[in-house]
């Protein structure tokens, strides 16, 4: 019985992360949902399932830190004046760990920060 319980769970959770798309993937001005919460550190939480357009992807060189930007604008936005400083979110969906730096900006601009070397990695967004 532990083994089908077992099965079933990768199973089950393997077709989550099945749609989660690559941020190698994520291409600019496409709309994608979040797969996850974004839960930053002054308590504002963004959940799950919203709808984001993603305006801007950027490589950005910081010595010995080479990181991407990706720029996502949240739709149908009910808090503009909402902001959160930078906080650390771990991506799940992969055999090692994955942590973005998160910000939001006023107008509902999510700001996420990813070392390149994940850039192969289950992002947190589907289509």
């Amino acid at each position: 019985m532990k083994k089908i319980i077992l099965l079933a769970t990768v199973l089950f959770s393997s077709s989550i992360f099945a749609a989660s798309v690559q941020w190698s993937d994520l291409e600019q001005d496409k709309e994608y949902t979040s797969t996850q919460k974004f839960v930053f550190e002054n308590g504002v939480t963004l959940p799950a399932g919203e709808v984001y357009e993603l305006r801007e992807i950027e490589p950005l060189s910081i010595p010995g830190y080479p990181m991407m930007y990706y720029g996502f604008h949240k739709k149908d936005c009910t808090t503009p004046d909402q902001t959160a400083d930078m906080s650390i979110v771990e991506v799940p969906g992969q055999d090692w760990d994955v942590e973005v730096g998160a910000e939001l900006e006023e107008g509902c601009s999510l700001g996420l920060y990813l070392e390149v070397k994940d850039y192969y990695s289950a992002s947190a967004f589907a289509e």
